[in-house]
């Protein structure tokens, strides 16, 4: 396994004006990161050559220069794609939930919409693309200790607004007097229920014997999740949890 760090460009290549020098075109641009997603999971960055990716692609192996400046460039790409995919998925219901704790809004209406972004989560950690490459991706970085771009991304797109999200249902929930330090480790402890199945997917599938998560963990694990969060923040307000299924 090669432990060599490409240098990240100044700045992305510009585009030739010779029309026709090499593959243009969104769709191309697009077929390439697909390809360098599925073999950068498979192979890692360090073993993984342009050549790997241009063959696998369909494209001439200098197109991926033109497109992206370099392999570092490409992976930067991928890793970009995919964060930006999990934080349109998860936006909408993350700002909805903000907009109710501003509102002061009853945690009648508050806890159902975190539940809403939990779901969101959940959906995105296990959709066979988005969280299967981007574990793939953060495994291989970690092995090779060479970059740390999907975790950097992940963290200020998704996992930032994520727990300040959570941070501040706990806040208006909890009854004073309590330290910044409890309500942020209640945070982190509730978004853990689904975070869980991320970061540590092999190892919990393995300490659950689970050879994949279907449609059903899936339903089940939501509800769990459901319940916890009804009946943390519920009583964290100091107030009698609401009737579950």
């Amino acid at each position: 396994m090669s432990n060599t760090v490409e240098t990240r460009p100044a700045h992305a290549a510009k585009p030739r004006s010779a029309l026709g020098r090499y593959p243009c075109g969104e769709e191309t641009r697009q077929r390439i990161i697909d390809t360098a997603v599925e073999i950068f999971g498979r192979q890692g960055f360090g073993m993984t050559s342009t050549r790997d990716i241009a063959v696998a692609a369909g494209i001439k192996t200098p197109a991926i220069q033109y497109y992206f400046g370099s392999k570092l460039g490409l992976y930067d790409a991928c890793i970009d794609q995919l964060t930006a995919l999990v934080a349109r998925r998860i936006t909408p219901e993350l700002e909805r939930c903000r907009a109710l704790v501003a509102a002061k809004a009853s945690l009648d209406a508050v806890v159902p919409a975190l539940c809403r972004v939990q779901d969101c989560l959940i959906d995105s950690f296990f959709d066979d693309y988005e969280g299967h490459a981007i574990r793939r991706l953060m495994a291989w970085e970690t092995a090779e200790n060479t970059m740390n771009a999907s975790e950097v991304l992940m963290k200020e797109r998704v996992g930032r607004p994520i727990f300040e999200t959570f941070r501040a249902v706990v806040e208006c929930a909890i009854v004073p007097p309590v330290q910044p330090a409890e309500i942020e480790i209640h945070a982190m402890a509730l978004m853990g229920i689904s975070m869980i199945f991320h970061v540590n997917h092999g190892r919990v599938r393995d300490l659950l014997n689970h050879t994949a998560f279907g449609d059903d963990f899936l339903a089940t694990l939501k509800l769990v999740a459901h319940r916890q969060l009804v009946f943390v923040v519920y009583g964290l307000a100091r107030r009698p949890a609401p009737a579950l299924p």
